[in-house]
């Protein structure tokens, strides 16, 4: 057998390396396989070191965001070239020339500039194309966003441009006739005015002529210009203006012009506009850049929906809303310190909330998504408790309440009464999402657990020490007929492992092992629902780890790799206090990345290095919830909270601490207050300084500092500091 390709195939980049050898051994005799097994010991060990380089994105084509923060019309440029936005002003534009062209290459001008520019050719013409927002710039204000839900038309005037340059680099004369493909809705030509008319006073304005328009059918229209000549070595250049929301046409916008206006996108990114790029400081400059670019996404999607700031979850087909996302995302943003826009995020997640108790959006996600309740009440507690802010919560109390109510509701609905029920005393038949639809299954039962936990915790926070008794009941009661439902439904996966199905019942051995299990990753953190030394939990654990793919378990969701169960997955590792094993979950994640810095929510895996699309991929990009979650993994392998103590460094990749590096947070929000600390690497490699300033609130005993896996040999050993004094330590690298 090809024993290099049987091991390869089944545990690549970052999987069980045990799990693989074991199963290697039984395959042929082990002396004969020593020399192979020392090669592929040091193979792996190698790849650990590796920079990371978001290798293993494997789609042909990507997107970056280009408006505005809160801009209505989330608008991309897509890798080649495409003008795209969608929903109600929906619009597709191409810039291509007759016969087609090549493509060589895109890229954004930096992670926080969403300027993007395109390469392609035709014959031995280079054809460069720089697409961004124009103008106005300066119009985004948090407080006062038009509502995108408002009648009439809405949107407010925008103008992109796209800059295109012919070069010819050949040696005799090139001659090409640019077009500009269109695809959207009632595509008209206003020969008197020389431009292109839409839908709601849009234009398309190019700096060049219109020699003909076909229309290819109703929604479709190719625009031919004037054709071109190029002697070896000219360049000339074509500025295409979109104009939308009514904005006017005007005359043509000249190159000089384009310049200028792109000077000005070019300074407002950079300079002008005040996102929190600050508080996350990594020494790896593309990790740093993919922190920045999240950010970036994070605040594009912005919208305001019946008065509260709401955050979508990418451009196309997940622009809306769903309450575990927004948990994240909320999270997130409350680590950066945007308390405002969360605390209204927040209030926007309640009006979910039905007169049944239950808070769920059920235009996106259906009736039966019961675990909304769950997630909705963890991500009201994990708010009031970063922020500090008992009073906050109490406000809001009766929310919290009428949810719970909701969740024994529930489980007396389950099994319709009947104790023979798979599903008595656990949750209704729902759906299950990430790959599993409406049936009998344990997302929506671990997740209502979650909540039920995270409940009892804030009534004993507040003080309301009669409902927190009458609540654990309820919590201990739901756990127990969980922990005897797993029992009775645990598989066994190929590698020997004991494992919590997903499906309740039957059924469970019909699902592969690791479907939907990102629910369990969440029930492990921040659901907390397991005892650290849970057996059944323990072994769940390590069957996803032997179904590693590129570094994160394979298929939990619908299709292959869900990028963002890295940091579920990483989170739940984090938690059992595997931060060497947390650490290099943040490299396999980012290596899902795009080129440009962003999420598609689910990816095929990437196969003998060739760019592969699968049909049926679902997702958008980019993915706001996964740009969230890479923000939040960053954070918390830094800085994570747990019970009354805070800790640092546990997850700091061993990269990050070469000679001269510096690792630094400012600001950043725990359950403790702000954190402050830099980790400083001398220049011979051999010291570093750690500076923590003081926490503010006194509810925390110890900050504990992880020193194993980077500084000491021994993978457990920890410095435990005082957290309401300052700290500058020097630290000895061994």
């Amino acid at each position: 057998m090809n024993v290099v390709k049987h091991v390869t195939s089944n545990f690549p980049l970052g999987g069980n390396f045990g799990l693989a050898l074991k199963k290697l051994m039984k395959d042929i005799n082990m002396i004969k396989a020593m020399p192979i097994l020392l090669i592929l010991v040091l193979w792996a060990n190698s790849l650990r070191a590796e920079e990371m380089d978001f290798r293993y994105f494997s789609l042909p084509e990507w997107r970056t965001s280009i408006g505005s923060p809160g801009d209505l019309y989330k608008c991309t440029a897509q890798s080649n070239g495409r003008y795209q936005s969608g929903r109600r002003l929906e619009l597709r534009l191409l810039c291509n020339v007759t016969g087609g062209t090549r493509w060589i290459s895109h890229e954004i001008h930096s992670p926080r500039v969403p300027l993007a520019r395109t390469v392609k050719t035709r014959d031995k013409v280079t054809i460069t194309e720089e697409l961004f927002l124009a103008r106005p710039l300066d119009w985004f204000n948090p407080t006062s966003l038009p509502e995108n839900n408002a009648p009439g038309n809405d949107y407010p005037p925008r103008q992109y441009l796209i800059m295109v340059s012919y070069k010819n680099a050949g040696r005799t004369t090139a001659t090409l006739t640019p077009q500009i493909e269109l695809q959207g809705p009632d595509i008209r030509w206003d020969k008197s005015q020389g431009f292109l008319q839409l839908q709601a006073g849009d234009t398309i304005t190019p700096s060049w002529e219109i020699a003909s328009l076909r229309k290819l059918d109703e929604d479709e229209s190719w625009a031919e210009l004037r054709t071109i000549e190029l002697t070896p070595g000219e360049e000339k250049n074509l500025v295409v203006a979109i104009n939308r929301g009514g904005y006017p046409p005007e005359k043509p916008v000249s190159w000089d012009q384009a310049h200028q206006l792109r000077t000005a996108a070019i300074d407002y990114w950079t300079n002008r506009i005040n996102l929190p790029y600050d508080v996350i400081q990594a020494p790896d400059r593309k990790v740093q850049a993919l922190v920045e670019a999240c950010i970036r996404d994070l605040f594009q999607m912005l919208v305001t929906r019946d008065g509260y700031p709401v955050f979508l979850f990418g451009p196309t087909c997940y622009r809306d809303y769903w309450v575990l996302d927004g948990s994240f995302v909320k999270e997130t943003l409350a680590m950066l310190g945007q308390t405002e826009a969360v605390n209204g995020y927040i209030d926007y997640m309640l009006t979910l909330q039905s007169p049944d108790g239950r808070i769920q959006h059920t235009k996106v996600t259906g009736d039966t998504h019961w675990k909304e309740t769950g997630i909705a009440i963890v991500a009201v507690v994990r708010h009031a408790r970063l922020m500090r802010d008992k009073q906050w919560l109490l406000e809001r109390w009766n929310h919290i309440e009428k949810a719970v109510a909701a969740i024994k509701s529930l489980r007396e609905k389950a099994g319709q009464g009947n104790p023979q029920a798979i599903n008595y005393h656990l949750m209704p038949e729902g759906f299950g999402d990430g790959g599993i639809g409406v049936t009998a299954e344990y997302t929506n039962v671990v997740w209502n657990l979650s909540g039920l936990k995270a409940a009892v915790e804030a009534a004993q926070w507040l003080g309301k020490t009669q409902q927190a008794d009458d609540w654990q009941k309820e919590y201990d009661d739901f756990f127990v007929t969980f922990q005897k439902a797993a029992e009775r439904d645990a598989q066994i996966d190929e590698f020997g492992h004991r494992y919590i199905p997903v499906l309740v019942g039957p059924e469970a051995q019909k699902a592969f092992c690791a479907r939907g299990q990102w629910s369990f990753c969440q029930s492990v953190y921040p659901g907390r629902i397991f005892a650290p030394d849970d057996p059944l939990m323990l072994s769940t654990m390590k069957m996803l780890e032997a179904h590693e793919i590129q570094g994160i378990p394979n298929a939990t969701g619908w299709q292959e790799l869900w990028c963002q169960c890295g940091s579920f997955y990483g989170h739940a590792w984090l938690w059992l206090g595997e931060g060497r094993k947390a650490s290099e979950l943040l490299p396999a994640f980012a290596g899902l990345c795009s080129p440009a810095y962003n999420f598609q929510e689910e990816i095929p895996i990437l196969r003998d290095d060739v760019y592969k699309t699968v049909e049926g991929l679902n997702g958008d990009i980019p993915h706001v919830s996964a740009s969230a979650e890479f923000l939040r993994l960053t954070g918390h392998i830094l800085a994570f909270d747990r019970d009354d103590e805070l800790h640092l460094l546990e997850g700091l990749p061993v990269k990050w601490t070469q000679a001269g590096m510096t690792t630094r947070l400012n600001g950043l929000v725990t359950p403790f207050g702000p954190l402050t600390m830099e980790l400083n690497i001398s220049a011979d490699g051999k010291t570093a300084r750690l500076h923590i300033e003081p926490l503010t609130d006194p509810s925390c005993k110890n900050i504990v500092v992880h020193l194993g896996g980077w500084a000491k040999m021994d993978t457990n050993e920890v410095l435990k500091l005082s957290p309401n004094t300052a700290h500058e330590l020097t630290i000895t690298i061994q």
